[in-house]
C-alpha cells in the first residue's frame, strides 16, 4: 500500500483544522458586514445575511450620562430569512422573546448568556423603559449638536450656528414625532451614551419549520433560487477550466524547453 506523503498529510490537517475552526463561535459586532441594521426610537433591528447560532450577547455603554439610562432591555429573535424590515418593524407576532433584562441605574456593562443557544437570522433589541434623574435633566441644557452651545430659543434654533438643536448629532435627521426619543430612528445615535453590542455566534444552517402554505411557497422559491445560483456558479467555473488548463500546460512546456 502506497504511503501518504508528509505534504499531503499536512494539507489534510490544515483543511480539517480550517473546517473545525469555522464552527467555533466568534465575536460579531452589531455593525458586522454580514448584517444590516435599522432603528426606531427605542428598538434596534438586526437582519443578517444568513442564520446564526447565538450563544451570548454583551452590551457596553461608553460615555454614559447620569441623567437618563436604560432600565429594561428586551431581546427578541426569529429565523425568517425572507422577512423584510417593514414587516419586522410592524409585525410583533414574528418575534420570540429570548430574554428580558433589568439593569441598575447607569449600568454600563451587561452580558446575557443563553443556556440553550438561539438560532436566528433576525435579532431585535428593545429599550423598554428608562431611569430618569429629573434633577440632572432639569440642569442639563439643550445643546446644539453642531457647535455644542446652549440653545435657549423657543423654536430650538441655535443663536450661534442657526442649527436646529433637536437634530441628530451624527446624521442630522430630526424625529418630529418624538423629539425626546432615546435613539435616532435613522442611525441609532443617542445623546446619553454610545452603545456597543457584540454577539458570540457561529453560522447555522437550520431554518424555521414550515407552518403553512405560504411558508411552503417561500421555501420552494428559495430552493429554486439557490439551485439556479449554484448552476450559474458551476457554469462560470467550467468556463474558467479550459483557459486555466491551457495556461498550466503552457507553463509545463516552457519548463521542458528550458
Amino acid at each position: 500500500m502506497q504511503k501518504q506523503s508528509s505534504s499531503s498529510i499536512d494539507n489534510t490537517a490544515k483543511t480539517n483544522s480550517t473546517n473545525s475552526s469555522s464552527t467555533i463561535p466568534t465575536c460579531m459586532k452589531l455593525e458586522s458586514p454580514k448584517s444590516e441594521t435599522k432603528f426606531t426610537d427605542n428598538r434596534i433591528i438586526v437582519k443578517c445575511t444568513g442564520s446564526n447560532t447565538i450563544q451570548s450577547v454583551t452590551l457596553n455603554v461608553h460615555d454614559a450620562r447620569k441623567s437618563k439610562s436604560v432600565k429594561v432591555l428586551n431581546l427578541y429573535y426569529n429565523n425568517r430569512p425572507e422577512a423584510d424590515f417593514s414587516e419586522l418593524k410592524k409585525n410583533r407576532s414574528l418575534w420570540k422573546c429570548a430574554k428580558s433584562c433589568h439593569l441598575t441605574f447607569n449600568q454600563t456593562e451587561l452580558k446575557v448568556e443563553f443556556p440553550v443557544p438561539i438560532i436566528a437570522c433576525n435579532f431585535m433589541i428593545q429599550l423598554d423603559s428608562f431611569y430618569e434623574n429629573l434633577q440632572a435633566l432639569s440642569l442639563e441644557p439643550l445643546l446644539c449638536p453642531r457647535c455644542s452651545r446652549p440653545v435657549i430659543d423657543k423654536h430650538w434654533i441655535c443663536g450661534n450656528c442657526h442649527e436646529n438643536a433637536y437634530q441628530c448629532r451624527q446624521c442630522r435627521i430630526i424625529n418630529y414625532e418624538d423629539l425626546d426619543s432615546f435613539l435616532c430612528n435613522e442611525c441609532g445615535c443617542n445623546k446619553y451614551g454610545r452603545f456597543e453590542f457584540n454577539f458570540m455566534a457561529k453560522p447555522s444552517f437550520i431554518f424555521g419549520s414550515m407552518e403553512n402554505d405560504e411558508d411552503m411557497k417561500r421555501g420552494l422559491a428559495a430552493i429554486e433560487s439557490e439551485s439556479e445560483n449554484a448552476h450559474c456558479i458551476y457554469q462560470q467555473l467550467m468556463d474558467f477550466k479550459k483557459p486555466l488548463l491551457k495556461i498550466v500546460s503552457s507553463i509545463g512546456e516552457n519548463e521542458i524547453d528550458s
